[in-house]
């Protein structure tokens, strides 16, 4: 039986379907297994205001499941960001994307989980991190269960991007997560954890005491108190001042509070 959208989203999976066949018909793919090695500029894309092509797959509908499946050994070509929606506890066609089809380059990638499923990060975990360093601008997880080891390790591995978005996602820090001299070169400015907040999540809004660890753990790095600009949170949800003295006692008093003041 397939798996079918909410009407709301008919309308988009058709016409994203029909963007996506249409402009990857105009590039070449590279196998991933040679190609590539012999052609290395074959199919990258130099000048970055090039990278305009988003490719968003929702994964519970049988047009995105059938292209990946078409597509699973085919190296994409540079893009501007790749969006992975509606992902149950495992899927075979995201990780085979991650493990042989990602770009050498994409400005932002997303993993996004079936709304309140909130499955664990692990299958996904290692392919996230293997394609770090051709991440370029964010990266961008929702509704995933991430523990004390995971988040250390996203954010050591991206630190060389501008943002991090860990939103309505259960963060498990139950001991500071000490980064120590790791982050000297860390760009990241924002990081979002929007909805995080939420009692199905990581209950900050009853337990401030994980937020106040995962801060914490930040502030072992001086290269995350140099490069940290903006935490993003929902203000509706949990009290701005506890926030903000969460964020001066531990030498982020620069750092500006935004968010959400309404649901």
């Amino acid at each position: 039986m397939k798996a079918s959208l909410h009407p709301f989203f008919e309308e988009e999976v058709q016409e994203e379907s029909r963007i996506v066949e249409e402009e990857l018909a105009k590039h070449h793919f590279a196998n991933s297994f040679g190609d590539i090695s012999n052609n290395p500029e074959g199919n990258r894309i130099s000048n970055m205001d090039n990278y305009k092509i988003q490719l968003s797959l929702f994964m519970t509908h049988h047009i995105f499941t059938n292209y990946c499946k078409q597509k699973q050994f085919l190296k994409l070509f540079n893009l501007k960001s790749i969006n992975f929606n509606c992902i149950k506890r495992k899927n075979k066609h995201v990780l085979n994307m991650l493990s042989f089809s990602f770009p050498q380059e994409v400005m932002r990638l997303r993993l996004h989980s079936d709304l309140n499923l909130v499955p664990r990060l692990t299958p996904y975990f290692n392919e996230i991190m293997r394609n770090s360093s051709r991440v370029v601008r964010s990266l961008c997880i929702s509704e995933f269960r991430i523990n004390a080891r995971q988040f250390k390790r996203i954010v050591v591995g991206y630190s060389h991007v501008t943002k991090i978005e860990l939103s309505s996602c259960k963060i498990s820090v139950p001991a500071v997560v000490h980064l120590g001299g790791i982050l000297r070169d860390c760009k990241i400015e924002t990081i979002n954890l929007k909805y995080s907040e939420r009692e199905e999540y990581s209950n900050w809004i009853n337990d401030t005491g994980e937020l106040e660890r995962l801060v914490q753990s930040l502030a072992t790095s001086d290269g995350m108190k140099l490069s940290l600009r903006k935490l993003e949170v929902s203000l509706s949800l949990i009290s701005k001042s506890n926030v903000s003295e969460i964020l001066n006692e531990n030498g982020f008093s620069h750092v500006k509070l935004s968010g959400l003041t309404f649901l």
